[in-house]
């Protein structure tokens, strides 16, 4: 992601599954550049996306009546935490499930996050309807894994340009 003369950027992706007592991860990626990604970053990464939460529950229930009249499949609540130079984007799907992005900013981040979760959010709706998919399970199925790195190559890479 980041090329030469540019200092590395994190980008972090999570599908995080409601009313669960931990607020269950379902599925995790971290696109943080290998030269900046330690164990601390990932663990600075995955604890912001959890601080966002809150936020994204607040967002949540102002935004509900969008679900009952438009007929939508998921909100875009765009930036809903912002921390130093980086911001969580969210969305959230009709079932409460929650995407959340985050990322370094930029002038397109909110356009080109609304565009890559509605991408995410159809796949994840295909592996809901998999009769052998147990609901608020981890998902792990490398497939799952590789079309969501195709997407966020697809959507993300032009966050940075």
């Amino acid at each position: 992601m980041a090329s030469a003369g540019i200092a590395p950027r994190r980008l972090c992706f999570m599908l995080v599954a409601p009313d669960a007592p931990q607020d269950t991860v379902l599925y995790s990626l971290d696109l943080t550049h290998e030269s900046a990604l330690t164990s601390e970053v990932a663990a600075e990464n995955q604890g912001m996306i959890r601080a966002a939460i809150d936020n994204v529950e607040k967002a949540e229930w102002e935004c509900r009546s969008t679900f009952s009249t438009s007929g939508s499949t998921g909100a875009n609540l765009r930036s809903v935490f912002e921390w130093h130079q980086w911001r969580v984007n969210a969305y959230v799907t009709t079932s409460r499930v929650r995407l959340l992005l985050l990322h370094e900013g930029g002038a397109k981040a909110d356009d080109v996050a609304k565009a890559f979760f509605q991408d995410v959010h159809e796949l994840f709706i295909k592996v809901q309807l998999n009769p052998f998919f147990e609901r608020w399970s981890r998902i792990g199925a490398p497939r799952f894994d590789e079309r969501v790195r195709s997407l966020a190559r697809k959507h993300l890479s032009s966050m940075y340009t």
